[in-house]
């Protein structure tokens, strides 16, 4: 992200990707473990 800024359309879609991204992962280790957690800085 640092190569287009911090606001913008670019960023939004990033963002969006990234978000895609996050729950792709998550849903994939809710189906391997009992518990999963997930903490973003």
């Amino acid at each position: 992200m640092h190569h287009i800024g911090k606001t913008g359309q670019k960023v939004d879609e990033l963002m969006d990707w990234y978000d895609g991204q996050i729950r792709e992962l998550y849903a994939c280790a809710e189906e391997k473990y009992e518990e999963v957690s997930l903490c973003i800085q």
